[in-house]
């Protein structure tokens, strides 16, 4: 089956769920009853439900005051039980895998998957990719190529045999649709096994460069793109060689290429069927996209919804809005940054900010994301928003959410007798061309030998490492390595006075963070 045959019949089996989702932003109010009453239905039952009198649960208002706003560390205890093996716990759906991400207050957190919070995803990548049909229909032209799960990761298992990570990104689909994608897809899923990152970016371009029908591209971070690009510029002469090789490339098509890498070039001279290269565009993101933008040409960047390991929150569906409510997969609840004060999605105000809680089949109930967004506008009934950013305590460059807390944690992890400092902080720095941390130290004056300095800077490292999307952007090449900065003595009270003045005003109470945003600390640092 060639990749627009495919294409067409998977967008055509998925047409129908695009049709449910537009009805449902008529009337978001009854869409997320529905939801909202499925779940507590399904699972009264389950030890959480049980627990939580989910039996006698008739209304949202009574839902709320049986369950609480919760954290990852307060489902812990529950996600612990399904890593043992231990069944019925938080939803009556059978667990069959974890997934892997970060968080505030854990190096990484274990985020319980079954075949309904599946399909909750696969609804939202419907309703998108239908309308992305509508707009761009040349998108859908030749083959794509979708980074999905992390690459260069292998999976593993828990103690009771449960996967942790998938070994195929088609695994995330209906096992007709991943049938369908074997057709679609440039590059081979099998390739996200390959551990060494430079192998892994010159396969994924040979691939690649096989295929002239290349017409959408999916990535997550816009440096993921950035760091593929790099290898493709940096390797032209050896790129170059091998297509002299290959003889599955036709005349017409290898001279092209050859002529294209002789000099400067941008995508879609190597690929003129390209269409769409869809990443995230909101937050820190934001600042790569002319980048990104000049090296793919003349191609339509579309700014993906906002999506998360624990559930998918919102999907573009028209260019003239931000993305929209993904009504249909999840139930959702949103926290003002003003007031603390929790609205349901047919209550959100335009341009003001909140913080996403979410109710999936996966078992999470009312789950505090930390995603903020701000509401722009509305699709029918059907909010629309951007990403702002995760909490404040926050830095996500890449995708590496690190948090203040896993950073105060490395901090201590790695101290000794020997090692004495009045100041520590990460910062994060960005350029065109690079991103990366710098640990900055002032030190009380004691002699530490460099020795010393340098194994405190690799023990922080290797605590930081722990985060598994820090660990896959230094991996890959998205973040170089920790550096190490020492300052000038007397250097903490200058950034008391300077937080205290930017801040709150009150210095001899202030709790000096151990990390920052990106440009907080440009006017003292200059970085």
């Amino acid at each position: 089956m060639n990749s627009a045959l495919a294409h067409h019949l998977w967008l055509g089996v998925q047409s129908w769920e695009y049709k449910k989702f537009i009805k449902a932003c008529q009337n978001p109010c009854l869409t997320q009853e529905r939801l909202l009453r499925n779940y507590i239905r399904k699972n009264a039952l389950t030890e959480f439900g049980v627990t939580h009198h989910f039996e006698r649960i008739r209304s949202y208002k009574e839902f709320i005051e049986e369950v609480p706003v919760r954290e990852y560390q307060d489902f812990e205890k529950w996600i612990q039980k399904i890593v043992k093996g231990e069944k019925n716990i938080l939803t009556k759906s059978v667990v069959i895998g974890f997934e892997k991400t970060s968080g505030t207050t854990h190096f990484s957190k274990l985020i319980p998957y079954t075949a309904e919070l599946k399909q909750e995803f696969e609804k939202g990548i419907a309703a998108w990719l239908v309308s992305l049909q509508h707009f761009c229909p040349e998108a859908f032209c030749g083959c794509a190529y979708w980074a999905l799960s992390p690459a260069t990761q292998a999976p593993q298992k828990t103690a009771a045999g449960l996967p942790i990570g998938i070994e195929d990104d088609r695994e995330y689909f209906h096992p007709f649709v991943a049938w369908i994608l074997g057709s679609i897809m440039a590059v081979p899923f099998s390739l996200k096994r390959e551990n060494d990152p430079a192998k892994f970016y010159l396969k994924t371009l040979e691939a690649l460069l096989r295929r002239e029908d290349l017409s959408f591209v999916s990535v997550w971070s816009p440096t993921f793109f950035l760091q593929l690009d790099n290898v493709l510029q940096s390797h032209k002469e050896h790129i170059r060689n091998w297509i002299e090789s290959e003889k599955i490339f036709k005349n017409k098509r290898k001279a092209r290429l050859l002529d294209s890498l002789k000099g400067d070039f941008v995508w879609k001279d190597l690929w003129p069927h390209l269409s769409v290269l869809s990443c995230w565009k909101d937050a820190q993101s934001e600042w790569w996209i002319p980048q990104v933008q000049k090296r793919a040409g003349k191609v339509w960047i579309q700014g993906k919804g906002l999506l998360a390991t624990e559930g998918i929150t919102s999907l573009p569906l028209d260019p003239q809005i931000n993305p929209v409510l993904a009504l249909r997969s999840h139930f959702y609840e949103f926290r003002s940054m003003v007031n603390a004060k929790i609205c349901l999605a047919h209550e959100l105000s335009p341009h003001e900010r909140y913080e996403v809680l979410l109710t999936t089949a996966g078992g999470l109930y009312r789950y505090a994301s930390g995603d903020f967004i701000e509401v722009t506008g509305f699709f029918k009934q059907a909010p629309a928003f951007r990403f702002v950013g995760r909490g404040e305590q926050q830095s996500d460059l890449v995708g590496e959410k690190l948090s203040e807390q896993h950073v105060l944690e490395s901090f201590k992890r790695s101290l000794n007798d020997r090692i004495k400092f009045s100041l520590a902080f990460l910062y994060p720095e960005q350029t065109q061309t690079k991103a990366g941390y710098t640990l900055f130290i002032e030190k009380n004056g004691a002699d530490v030998c460099p020795e010393d300095w340098h194994s405190f800077l690799k023990e922080v490292e290797r605590s930081l490492l722990k985060n598994p999307y820090y660990e896959q952007a230094i991996h890959i090449g998205q973040l170089e390595r920790l550096k190490i900065f020492f300052l000038p003595t007397g250097f903490r009270e200058q950034l008391v006075r300077f937080l205290g003045d930017s801040a709150t005003g009150k210095e001899s109470t202030m709790k000096v963070p151990v990390l920052f945003s990106r440009n907080r600390l440009k006017p003292l640092l200059g970085v």
